[in-house]
């Protein structure tokens, strides 16, 4: 499911869709979607801590192609290690290091390991001699690293070579968001979608998305909607596959990112967002009901992690907000 189809799925589960299709005025549509980021963050921290790879990417310093992330052009070489230079910037979205393994040839023996600057060994490290690093590609040697703010990794002892490195880290998956304004226009058969006074980069688009051929308004939990695979410019996206709905010219529309997420988790999503609507009716049944849904992700996720073969039911109890 999209945002869109989440927080529809969540208004219905909250009891905040009328018999007629409207909405209940005591959330507007910002207010969802920040609910559903909520439950988005929730859902990944869960799966984080359990050990998942969700939320987990690579980056080789040696790739010439720049990353764009959360608003950003990050360069990998920001991270391959220089003669005389010990920190270096991670990417914007970095939230903590797996594993940092070299790619350089003939310097495959070399191993990074964290260390805290409190760390009575530190100051020792930091200060090795120049010799300490001479002779790198005749045997192991030990880095030692640590994260200094948000975005400063620093190596010590002080590179002397020229090192490029693979980062394995946790990141931060960019929110989830909803746009509609201007209009698009696309034929049945291709995959250019071409908008007419839109912003899709400056907001914030990112992949995976769905377009819905019509209003936000008109969204339904009873179908899929067609994947848009890049936003290329701000008036311009290429749909993942072509196009097969009529032909749109100068029309309505909606664009709705997809969390990253298994499918078979987005209906917790929308328990989570109904869980967090019900802070407006009962603090405490809402406590009660988020610390539920977390214990049963949390459960769900921790026997076979790694098995995405195995599909096993689960209840959730329904919970009805009163309008």
């Amino acid at each position: 499911m999209n945002a869109l189809q989440i927080i529809r799925k969540a208004r219905f589960e909250a009891d905040a869709i009328r018999a007629a299709g409207t909405t209940s005025g005591m959330w507007i549509d910002e207010e969802m979607v920040g609910l559903l980021n909520n439950a988005v963050d929730r859902a990944y921290k869960i799966l984080r801590l359990a050990g998942s790879t969700i939320t987990t990417r690579a980056i080789d310093s040696s790739s010439a192609t720049a990353l764009d992330l959360v608003e950003e052009s990050y360069a990998p070489s920001s991270l391959r290690l220089a003669d005389g230079t010990i920190d270096y910037t991670l990417p914007p979205d970095f939230i903590r290091v797996v594993q940092i393994t070299p790619v350089t040839a003939n310097f495959d023996l070399i191993k990074f390991h964290p260390i805290e600057a409190n760390d009575p060994d530190y100051a020792d490290y930091r200060a090795l001699p120049d010799s300490a690093l001479s002779s790198v590609e005749s045997g192991e040697t030990n880095y030692h690293y640590l994260i200094l703010g948000d975005r400063t990794i620093r190596f010590v002892p002080e590179p002397r070579d020229t090192i490029d490195i693979e980062l394995l880290y946790q990141y931060r998956p960019p929110r989830l968001l909803n746009y509609g304004t201007g209009t698009v226009a696309i034929t049945i058969g291709t995959d250019d979608l071409v908008g007419t006074t839109t912003d899709w980069i400056v907001y914030g688009l990112r992949t995976p998305a769905e377009l819905i051929p019509a209003a936000a308004s008109t969204v339904t939990l009873d179908r899929y909607y067609p994947r848009i695979s890049s936003f290329d410019t701000a008036t311009t996206a290429t749909m993942q596959r072509n196009y097969q709905t009529a032909t749109l010219a100068a029309a309505a529309y909606a664009i709705s990112m997809v969390p990253i997420l298994p499918e078979e988790h987005h209906e917790w999503l929308a328990q989570m967002v109904a869980a967090l609507m019900l802070r407006k009716v009962s603090l405490d049944e809402s406590t009660k009901a988020v610390a539920a849904l977390e214990a049963e992700l949390h459960n769900e996720v921790q026997p076979e992690l790694g098995s995405r073969q195995i599909n096993e039911s689960r209840t959730i109890q329904p919970f009805i907000i009163a309008d």
